[in-house]
Protein backbone atom coordinates (compact mmCIF):
# COMPACT_ATOMS: atom_id res chain seq x y z
CA UNK A 1 0.00 0.00 0.00
CA UNK A 2 2.94 2.25 0.92
CA UNK A 3 4.63 1.72 -2.45
CA UNK A 4 1.02 2.16 -4.51
CA UNK A 5 0.86 5.92 -2.41
CA UNK A 6 4.54 6.82 -3.10
CA UNK A 7 4.04 5.79 -7.06
CA UNK A 8 0.99 7.80 -7.16
CA UNK A 9 2.11 10.70 -5.53
CA UNK A 10 5.56 10.93 -7.82
CA UNK A 11 2.59 10.38 -10.72
CA UNK A 12 0.97 13.25 -9.60
CA UNK A 13 4.37 15.40 -9.25
CA UNK A 14 5.17 14.72 -12.90
CA UNK A 15 2.02 15.43 -13.83
CA UNK A 16 2.06 19.46 -12.14
CA UNK A 17 5.80 19.88 -13.70
CA UNK A 18 4.77 18.97 -17.33
CA UNK A 19 1.14 20.70 -16.73
CA UNK A 20 3.74 23.76 -15.70
CA UNK A 21 5.97 23.89 -18.54
CA UNK A 22 3.19 23.55 -21.45
CA UNK A 23 1.71 26.48 -19.36
CA UNK A 24 4.90 28.22 -19.97
CA UNK A 25 5.51 27.49 -23.41
CA UNK A 26 1.69 28.90 -23.99
CA UNK A 27 2.41 32.13 -22.08
CA UNK A 28 5.05 33.45 -24.29
CA UNK A 29 3.07 36.21 -25.69
CA UNK A 30 2.73 37.94 -22.81
CA UNK A 31 6.15 37.62 -21.57
CA UNK A 32 9.72 36.19 -21.93
CA UNK A 33 10.42 32.93 -21.12
CA UNK A 34 13.17 30.35 -20.93
CA UNK A 35 13.84 26.66 -20.66
CA UNK A 36 16.78 24.70 -20.04
CA UNK A 37 17.99 20.81 -19.54
CA UNK A 38 21.09 19.75 -17.88
CA UNK A 39 21.87 16.38 -18.00
CA UNK A 40 24.90 14.12 -16.53
CA UNK A 41 26.41 11.99 -14.23
CA UNK A 42 27.88 12.57 -10.76
CA UNK A 43 30.31 10.18 -9.05
CA UNK A 44 30.61 10.29 -4.99
CA UNK A 45 33.62 9.52 -3.22
CA UNK A 46 32.42 9.14 0.31
CA UNK A 47 27.96 8.99 -0.03
CA UNK A 48 28.46 7.80 3.20
CA UNK A 49 29.64 10.81 4.67
CA UNK A 50 31.59 8.93 7.34
CA UNK A 51 34.65 9.48 9.31
CA UNK A 52 35.71 5.76 9.36
CA UNK A 53 37.52 4.25 6.20
CA UNK A 54 35.75 0.85 6.45
CA UNK A 55 32.14 2.86 6.62
CA UNK A 56 33.02 5.22 3.09
CA UNK A 57 31.05 4.18 0.30
CA UNK A 58 31.29 5.55 -3.37
CA UNK A 59 28.71 5.78 -5.75
CA UNK A 60 27.58 6.97 -9.28
CA UNK A 61 24.21 8.97 -10.24
CA UNK A 62 22.74 9.70 -13.35
CA UNK A 63 21.30 13.21 -13.03
CA UNK A 64 18.71 15.21 -15.19
CA UNK A 65 17.77 18.61 -14.59
CA UNK A 66 14.47 20.85 -16.48
CA UNK A 67 12.93 23.83 -15.49
CA UNK A 68 11.20 26.71 -17.10
CA UNK A 69 9.82 29.95 -16.74
CA UNK A 70 8.80 33.46 -17.32
CA UNK A 71 10.31 37.07 -16.90
CA UNK A 72 8.31 40.06 -16.73
CA UNK A 73 9.82 43.69 -16.59
CA UNK A 74 7.71 44.91 -14.16
CA UNK A 75 8.90 48.49 -15.03
CA UNK A 76 11.97 49.93 -16.00
CA UNK A 77 13.99 49.02 -12.85
CA UNK A 78 12.02 46.28 -11.52
CA UNK A 79 11.74 42.70 -12.89
CA UNK A 80 9.95 39.38 -11.73
CA UNK A 81 11.14 35.83 -12.67
CA UNK A 82 8.93 33.37 -11.68
CA UNK A 83 10.09 29.10 -12.36
CA UNK A 84 9.44 25.73 -11.98
CA UNK A 85 12.06 22.76 -11.99
CA UNK A 86 11.94 19.42 -11.80
CA UNK A 87 15.17 16.93 -10.75
CA UNK A 88 16.26 13.54 -10.49
CA UNK A 89 19.05 11.38 -9.35
CA UNK A 90 19.12 7.89 -10.37
CA UNK A 91 22.29 6.32 -8.16
CA UNK A 92 23.98 3.00 -9.73
CA UNK A 93 24.36 0.83 -6.18
CA UNK A 94 22.37 2.58 -3.47
CA UNK A 95 18.89 2.73 -4.92
CA UNK A 96 17.28 4.23 -2.01
CA UNK A 97 19.41 7.44 -2.55
CA UNK A 98 17.22 7.60 -5.73
CA UNK A 99 15.22 11.22 -5.98
CA UNK A 100 12.54 12.84 -7.78
CA UNK A 101 12.54 17.12 -7.05
CA UNK A 102 9.73 19.17 -7.86
CA UNK A 103 9.38 22.83 -7.02
CA UNK A 104 9.61 26.27 -8.01
CA UNK A 105 11.41 29.31 -7.54
CA UNK A 106 9.98 33.52 -7.65
CA UNK A 107 12.83 36.32 -7.69
CA UNK A 108 12.15 39.96 -7.29
CA UNK A 109 14.85 41.98 -8.65
CA UNK A 110 15.35 46.11 -8.37
CA UNK A 111 17.86 48.12 -9.80
CA UNK A 112 18.62 51.70 -8.44
CA UNK A 113 19.34 53.69 -11.43
CA UNK A 114 20.56 53.59 -14.97
CA UNK A 115 23.59 51.79 -16.77
CA UNK A 116 25.80 48.64 -15.81
CA UNK A 117 27.17 50.49 -12.68
CA UNK A 118 23.66 51.08 -10.86
CA UNK A 119 23.49 48.69 -7.76
CA UNK A 120 20.77 46.41 -7.40
CA UNK A 121 18.45 43.91 -4.64
CA UNK A 122 16.82 40.90 -5.15
CA UNK A 123 14.68 38.78 -2.87
CA UNK A 124 14.17 35.31 -3.69
CA UNK A 125 12.09 32.17 -1.75
CA UNK A 126 11.80 28.61 -3.77
CA UNK A 127 10.12 26.05 -2.19
CA UNK A 128 10.68 22.27 -3.10
CA UNK A 129 9.59 18.60 -2.37
CA UNK A 130 12.17 15.84 -2.10
CA UNK A 131 10.75 12.29 -2.72
CA UNK A 132 13.24 9.81 -2.49
CA UNK A 133 12.81 5.89 -3.14
CA UNK A 134 13.72 5.78 0.70
CA UNK A 135 10.77 7.25 2.60
CA UNK A 136 13.21 8.25 5.34
CA UNK A 137 14.29 11.05 3.11
CA UNK A 138 11.11 12.49 2.24
CA UNK A 139 10.55 15.96 2.90
CA UNK A 140 9.43 19.83 1.76
CA UNK A 141 12.62 22.62 1.65
CA UNK A 142 12.45 26.43 2.11
CA UNK A 143 14.46 28.84 0.72
CA UNK A 144 14.92 32.28 0.94
CA UNK A 145 17.51 35.03 0.12
CA UNK A 146 18.37 38.74 -0.26
CA UNK A 147 20.94 40.23 -1.75
CA UNK A 148 22.55 43.30 -2.64
CA UNK A 149 25.17 43.72 -5.41
CA UNK A 150 27.08 46.25 -8.02
CA UNK A 151 28.66 45.63 -11.44
CA UNK A 152 32.19 47.75 -10.65
CA UNK A 153 33.45 47.53 -14.11
CA UNK A 154 31.87 45.74 -17.01
CA UNK A 155 34.14 42.23 -16.43
CA UNK A 156 33.88 43.41 -12.39
CA UNK A 157 30.76 42.75 -9.73
CA UNK A 158 29.99 42.01 -6.27
CA UNK A 159 27.48 40.93 -3.81
CA UNK A 160 26.32 40.54 -0.24
CA UNK A 161 23.01 38.32 0.90
CA UNK A 162 22.05 36.16 3.58
CA UNK A 163 19.83 32.78 3.40
CA UNK A 164 17.44 30.85 5.59
CA UNK A 165 16.55 27.72 4.50
CA UNK A 166 14.42 24.93 6.45
CA UNK A 167 13.71 21.30 5.29
CA UNK A 168 10.74 20.11 6.86
CA UNK A 169 11.54 16.03 7.35
CA UNK A 170 7.94 14.05 6.45
CA UNK A 171 9.24 11.17 8.86
CA UNK A 172 9.75 10.42 12.29
CA UNK A 173 10.98 6.55 12.37
CA UNK A 174 13.29 6.03 15.25
CA UNK A 175 16.77 3.77 14.68
CA UNK A 176 17.46 4.18 18.51
CA UNK A 177 15.21 4.40 21.10
CA UNK A 178 15.33 7.97 22.87
CA UNK A 179 16.66 9.58 19.77
CA UNK A 180 14.48 10.97 17.19
CA UNK A 181 14.64 9.52 13.67
CA UNK A 182 13.90 12.91 11.75
CA UNK A 183 17.44 13.62 10.73
CA UNK A 184 16.67 15.56 7.65
CA UNK A 185 14.41 17.77 9.70
CA UNK A 186 16.85 20.80 9.84
CA UNK A 187 16.95 25.05 10.04
CA UNK A 188 20.18 26.87 8.70
CA UNK A 189 20.82 30.94 8.89
CA UNK A 190 23.43 32.26 6.53
CA UNK A 191 25.50 35.38 5.43
CA UNK A 192 27.90 35.30 2.53
CA UNK A 193 29.62 37.50 0.05
CA UNK A 194 30.51 36.72 -3.49
CA UNK A 195 32.86 38.70 -5.92
CA UNK A 196 33.75 37.84 -9.65
CA UNK A 197 35.18 38.91 -12.57
CA UNK A 198 34.75 37.67 -16.42
CA UNK A 199 37.21 37.28 -18.75
CA UNK A 200 37.51 39.41 -21.67
CA UNK A 201 39.31 38.81 -25.14
CA UNK A 202 42.07 40.73 -23.84
CA UNK A 203 42.79 38.89 -20.43
CA UNK A 204 42.83 35.47 -19.25
CA UNK A 205 40.16 33.46 -17.37
CA UNK A 206 39.79 33.89 -13.65
CA UNK A 207 37.45 32.49 -11.25
CA UNK A 208 34.87 33.78 -8.66
CA UNK A 209 35.25 33.38 -5.32
CA UNK A 210 32.74 33.90 -2.78
CA UNK A 211 32.76 33.23 1.26
CA UNK A 212 30.26 31.96 3.71
CA UNK A 213 29.63 32.00 7.04
CA UNK A 214 26.91 29.94 8.20
CA UNK A 215 24.63 28.56 11.71
CA UNK A 216 22.40 24.88 11.48
CA UNK A 217 19.99 23.75 14.18
CA UNK A 218 19.50 20.41 13.97
CA UNK A 219 16.60 17.67 15.20
CA UNK A 220 19.40 15.30 16.73
CA UNK A 221 22.70 15.62 18.75
CA UNK A 222 25.91 15.81 16.80
CA UNK A 223 27.94 13.86 19.07
CA UNK A 224 30.10 11.65 16.08
CA UNK A 225 33.25 12.86 14.68
CA UNK A 226 32.77 15.33 11.95
CA UNK A 227 32.43 13.88 8.37
CA UNK A 228 35.49 13.46 5.70
CA UNK A 229 34.71 15.62 3.09
CA UNK A 230 33.29 14.12 0.11
CA UNK A 231 35.07 14.54 -3.25
CA UNK A 232 33.14 14.60 -5.89
CA UNK A 233 32.85 14.69 -9.50
CA UNK A 234 30.41 15.79 -12.17
CA UNK A 235 30.41 15.71 -16.06
CA UNK A 236 27.39 17.38 -17.70
CA UNK A 237 25.83 17.97 -20.41
CA UNK A 238 24.23 21.02 -20.92
CA UNK A 239 21.30 21.93 -23.65
CA UNK A 240 19.62 25.45 -23.81
CA UNK A 241 16.25 26.06 -25.53
CA UNK A 242 15.37 29.79 -24.82
CA UNK A 243 13.27 32.36 -26.38
CA UNK A 244 12.89 36.25 -25.47
CA UNK A 245 15.35 38.13 -24.58
CA UNK A 246 15.98 39.00 -21.27
CA UNK A 247 18.36 42.05 -20.67
CA UNK A 248 19.45 41.98 -16.74
CA UNK A 249 22.48 44.27 -16.64
CA UNK A 250 22.77 43.62 -13.04
CA UNK A 251 23.88 40.27 -13.20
Amino acid sequence: MQSLSKRLRRARACRAACAFFVLCASDASYAAWQFDVDAGFLYDSNLTRAYEPADIRADAAFTLDAAAGWFWALSGADGLTITGNARTELYHRFHGLNLLDVGANTTYQHKFGLGYAAPWISLSVAAARDDYRGDIRDGRRLDIRAEIGKRFTPEFDASFGGRYDRRYGRNDEPVVPGISGNVFDLRGESVYARAAERPTPQSSPRAGRSTNAHSSTWSTSRSAPTPREASTTAVTARTWCTRGVIDRASQ
